[in-house]
């Protein structure tokens, strides 16, 4: 099953961070949770900007979009047996999507963690 995508407009803070120059005008978001209004992101929908991507070992699942902080940030991460999920949602918020993609995880960590 191929993931639903929506075009979200592009955060205005985005431009102010390095590679946010040559971003189009809207975005591709695949939406985990519902808790944001169509089309327009909200804070709190990012495991880290960074510094995630840094560390050795570390596994990035999921891209998040946050309007609190910048382009490339990391809404869902492996690092070693630990899931950084970064949405803030309950589960009851979550989309149908998301809801399986956290079960999903949990089950793809298992397994590497093998």
């Amino acid at each position: 099953m191929e993931p639903k995508v929506e075009l979200w407009d592009t955060p205005p803070n985005y431009r102010r961070f390095p590679a946010g120059e040559g971003l189009p005008d809207q975005m591709k978001v695949w939406r985990i949770q519902n808790v944001a209004e169509k089309g327009k992101a909200s804070g709190g929908s990012v495991v880290s900007p960074y510094r995630m991507a840094e560390r050795q070992g570390a596994e990035i699942l999921a891209a998040g979009m946050s309007t609190s902080k910048g382009y490339g940030g990391i809404g869902v991460a492996r690092y070693g047996h630990l899931l950084y999920w970064g949405y803030s949602g309950m589960p009851e918020q979550m989309t149908d999507a998301g809801k399986n993609f956290f079960v999903n995880s949990i089950f793809y960590m298992n397994k590497v963690g093998k």
